[in-house]
């Protein structure tokens, strides 16, 4: 269970923080697509402490040789988002280049728990569940604010019972800055000239010698 594995858990800024050498925030939105329709993040489900939510497991990027490839091994740091603020996320991180190493969805499609979907990683059922291999990189600046888009997850289904959820499965970017900068600074005033654009990179990857 990834979400309560060893990776470091990221925390929201508080009004008590402020931007230094070892401190950069993320921030941005998730959205969630299910069959080409808007699906909620939050649907009711079992109590667990890990439910109705999107965990975002991301690590240090070095190079394409060095990524995670094994496929129960977490990211280096995880931060979950919930519908709580309507998909928007803020989390202090490190400054330094990242990865997103897994994605779990926790009773965001009515039922599924799916647990580590790598992009860059095929994996489930089907053995295909994206519809093409590509890693997901970004840069974090040093004492900045980053806002690194609008993080669009749409599935289409092939099957979904009680026995197991097949389907596939794709991630995109939007640049809606002006309003996540207008959502962040609700809560961040005081990072108002510390805002960035962040840029993430996707591209086709083969990962062949996978655990």
């Amino acid at each position: 269970m990834l979400s309560l594995s060893c990776a470091t858990a990221l925390h929201p800024p508080t009004n008590s923080f402020s931007l230094n050498s070892a401190n950069s925030i993320i921030f941005g939105k998730d959205e969630v697509m299910l069959n080409s329709q808007p699906a909620p993040i939050k649907y009711s489900g079992p109590l667990f402490s890990s439910s109705n939510a999107i965990f975002h497991h991301i690590s240090r990027y070095v190079s394409d040789e060095a990524i995670n490839k094994d496929q129960y091994e977490p990211g280096e740091y995880a931060f979950r988002v919930t519908d709580d603020q309507d998909g928007y996320f803020a989390f202090v991180v490190p400054p330094g280049k990242y990865y997103f190493v897994e994605f779990e969805y926790w009773n965001v499609l009515p039922g599924v728990h799916l647990i580590g979907l790598r992009t860059y990683m095929p994996l489930g059922v089907s053995k295909k569940p994206f519809l093409e291999p590509y890693l997901l990189t970004f840069d974090v600046p040093t004492n900045q604010a980053v806002y690194i888009g609008t993080i669009r997850h749409e599935f289409q289904t092939i099957k979904n019972n009680w026995f197991y959820f097949e389907g596939y499965y794709t991630i995109s970017f939007s640049n809606d800055f002006e309003s996540a900068q207008k959502w962040f600074l609700k809560s961040n005033g005081q990072f108002e000239t510390n805002i960035v654009q962040g840029t993430i990179e996707s591209r086709r990857i083969s990962i062949t010698d996978r655990k």
